[in-house]
This record gives C-alpha cells, sequence and structure tokens, in this order.
C-alpha cells in the first residue's frame, strides 16, 4: 500500500482507523494505529464528518475513495452498490449482480463484499442473502457488527434474519 495517514475515530461500534492517500479514503479498520495525519488529511477530514453523521444518522456527502486496488469489476460492483443500495435499505448477492449487469456472478459480488477495505462507509453490511439471513462479515465483531449496523440503519433482525 502506498503511504497513507491514519486517523482515528471513536464510534459506537468502537475505534475505527481510517487511512487516506492523498488521492482519497483507502482503507477502514478497527484496529488502533498510529496517527499520521499529514497525507491526505483533506480526505481523512471528510472520512471522519461522514461517519459522524453516519453515527447519527445524518448523511453527508461521499468522502474521495482510492479505488486503486479494486479490479474492474471490483470498481463497478462497489459503484453500483453506492448507486443503489441506500441507507436502510438492503440487496442480496444475487440481485447486486444483476443491477450491476454482472449476472450469474453472485459468488464474485460476494468476494467482492468479503474483502471491502472500506467497511460500513462502502455499505457491503446491506448485502444479505436471498433467504434473508444477514450473512457473514468481516469486520469488527463479524456477525454482530453487522446486525448492529442494520438496526442502526432502521431494519428488524430476528435470529440473524431481516424481517
Amino acid at each position: 500500500m502506498p503511504e497513507h495517514g491514519v486517523r482515528n475515530i471513536e464510534t459506537p461500534i468502537g475505534n475505527l482507523s481510517i487511512h487516506a492517500t492523498n488521492d482519497g479514503i483507502c482503507k477502514v479498520s478497527s484496529e488502533y494505529k498510529i496517527e499520521n495525519n499529514k497525507i491526505g488529511i483533506y480526505h481523512l477530514d471528510q472520512a471522519e464528518k461522514w461517519f459522524s453523521g453516519y453515527f447519527k444518522k445524518k448523511i453527508f456527502d461521499f468522502p474521495k475513495f482510492d479505488f486503486s486496488n479494486l479490479s474492474n469489476f471490483g470498481l463497478v460492483v462497489t459503484s453500483t452498490l453506492l448507486e443503489n443500495v441506500e441507507f436502510g435499505n438492503t440487496s442480496s448477492y444475487s440481485e447486486l449482480s444483476l443491477t450491476a449487469n454482472k449476472p450469474g456472478s453472485s459468488r464474485a459480488v460476494g468476494t467482492i463484499m468479503k474483502n471491502n477495505s472500506l467497511p460500513i462507509i462502502i455499505p457491503c453490511h446491506r448485502i444479505i442473502k436471498k433467504n434473508n439471513h444477514i450473512g457473514n462479515y468481516n469486520f469488527n465483531k463479524g456477525i454482530d457488527t453487522k446486525g448492529w449496523l442494520l438496526m442502526h440503519e432502521g431494519l428488524k433482525i430476528r435470529d440473524s434474519h431481516v424481517i
């Protein structure tokens, strides 16, 4: 990964470390990192503002992203997710593949979601299984965090299913 800046913020789900290059936000992790606010400071400021708004249920414009680590397919899927699955809504892996004009690629969509380096802000937590089971989540405390995020957005969850 190229040289990047880091900012830690406290949220209702714990610490988030936001990473930015001079081109945009490139990573969000739940591991505390030593801060470096010298690189990508504008993008770090914008991401911190976005996260603050998200957890207060106030939606701000997305910060600029550095998607240089994504394949063309990953970029199509991620862009489709951002444009079509809004706060408080969900989609299935197969629905997202169809919306992205990539029918039959639901497993590949799942891989993109699993490897999402920008969880929450790129809302892979909104992608669930066809049977409404919320599925896995490779961030923070896993399925518990995914359930919390979906409930925060107004969805009802019972036995790990959206109802």
